[in-house]
């Protein structure tokens, strides 16, 4: 082989040697990048599905609040219909007291009113609860009442009046003025029993 034929084999071979060096050269940095964006989009796949299972967590927070919210409203709406229907109670039964059980009440309103003249005005749902005799023997033992004719529309129980003020024994008024302090104690003692 001549001189000339080994440097041309000399050259070929160097030259595919720093090729091949710059292949694998090139192939490693491919590589590398390569690596390196498979390691980013795991890191951004990640972030993305840990912020949407934050978000859902968040969503189920707000859900469980919501919910315990709502519990306690429904609570609070059970306990006031409760409430309001121990009232509604009362009131219902006064209104369908006896005559006796009606007249030892007025007894008992009317002795404070003993020094004044007053009118006793029953409501419509009152009015026929004392026999005439009853109502006779009211006027008889207090003097200073007359009783009126006149009746309070839609309403049980009764109102005295005198010459400058009404005083109204009306039962919705009488349970309505004792509501809100019976109120909370009701619901105090209904509710720690149940617990």
């Amino acid at each position: 082989m001549s001189d000339l034929q080994k440097l041309r084999e000399s050259i070929l071979a160097k030259a595919h040697q720093e090729g091949q060096a710059q292949l694998e050269k090139v192939k490693q940095i491919h590589e590398i990048e390569f690596n390196e964006q498979v390691e980013k989009l795991t890191r951004e796949k990640e972030l993305a599905r840990q912020h949407l299972l934050d978000k859902e967590a968040h969503k189920l927070v707000r859900l469980e609040q919501q919910m315990a919210n709502q519990g306690r409203q429904g609570n609070l709406m059970n306990r006031q219909h409760l409430i309001d229907t121990l009232f509604e109670g009362a009131v219902e039964q006064m209104t369908s007291w006896s005559g006796d059980t009606l007249q030892s009440f007025l007894l008992k309103i009317l002795n404070q009113f003993k020094e004044q003249q007053v009118t006793l005005l029953f409501g419509d749902k009152t009015k026929d609860q004392l026999t005439s005799e009853q109502v006779e023997s009211l006027q008889s033992m207090y003097s200073n009442v007359s009783v009126s004719e006149e009746v309070v529309a839609n309403a049980a129980g009764f109102i005295i009046r005198d010459a400058r003020v009404d005083y109204n024994f009306l039962f919705n008024q009488l349970v309505d003025s004792i509501r809100s302090e019976m109120s909370t104690q009701l619901v105090q003692q209904v509710f720690e029993n149940q617990n």
